[in-house]
């Protein structure tokens, strides 16, 4: 679940998903292709009800996937959202970190201290994503796997907050920064909590990562989110990003 990896092309594969089946608590399975073929959809299915997969996420091309939805449905493969690949190779910031300071608030890098915060405003702010729009998955357990992530992100990776100027400096959001292979960064959770939106804070938050990721000499970055997050698309393509992808998510229940 912790690595999502951008679209693929090519003639597609399946393969089990160890850590989701062990979360979920059931068997699953993930297709990925660059191109929409009915004949290995079917195929795919098929062999998922052989080797009693439960639930399988397929990602296909988006514009393809559009005019075969119906189709998909019959097939038992639900459509649940649309996903933009964003990227940006140019990392010179537009100011350089740490200097992010505002007199409203700062951002710098969290904290043991900001876990708990963290925990709760992931918690809220990602309602939006598949897992939660899949009502077969339970709520308790999506709430469970993004306090799970942030957890994750804070060992293993790097978390950017900004936080507010008053005495305890109350949390205003986040951004979770990863670097994957070949100097590859990657922006993995962006949030804002609603009293401090429309500020400016998710652009300053990003823009941050960028610097981030620059000071480590990473040669781009990139994000996936979902196509109907309009403010977050705004957001990434007023920093510099440009999308480079766009997939559909379906998930079969077999």
């Amino acid at each position: 679940m912790f690595q999502i990896p951008p679209p693929e092309t090519g003639r597609g594969s399946l393969h089990r998903l160890s850590w989701d089946s062990k979360y979920w608590g059931f068997p699953i399975a993930e297709f990925r292709s660059g191109d929409f073929s009915r004949a290995r959809i079917r195929d795919f299915l098929e062999r998922c009800r052989q080797n009693k997969v439960r639930c399988a996420f397929l990602f296909l091309p988006a514009r393809e996937s559009a005019r075969h939805c119906a189709w998909m449905r019959k097939a038992g493969a639900n459509w649940i959202e649309t996903r933009w690949l964003l990227s940006r190779s140019r990392l010179a910031p537009a100011y350089k970190w740490p200097t992010h300071s505002w007199r409203e608030g700062r951002i710098r890098t969290a904290t043991r201290a900001d876990l708990p915060a963290l925990i709760t405003s992931v918690q809220q702010l990602h309602q939006n994503t598949r897992f939660y729009k899949d009502p077969r998955f339970p709520r308790a357990k999506s709430n469970r796997l993004y306090s799970l992530w942030i957890r994750r992100d804070y060992r293993k990776s790097h978390i950017l907050v900004a936080v507010g100027s008053r005495r305890r400096a109350p949390l205003i959001g986040y951004v979770t920064c990863e670097i994957l292979p070949e100097k590859i960064g990657r922006i993995g959770l962006l949030g804002v909590r609603e009293k401090y939106r429309g500020q400016g804070w998710g652009k300053r938050l990003t823009k941050a990562a960028v610097a981030w990721f620059r000071q480590r000499r990473c040669r781009l970055v990139q994000v996936i989110t979902q196509g109907e997050n309009r403010s977050a698309i705004g957001v990434y393509h007023a920093s510099g990003f440009r999308m480079k992808q766009r997939d559909a998510c379906f998930h079969a229940w077999l």
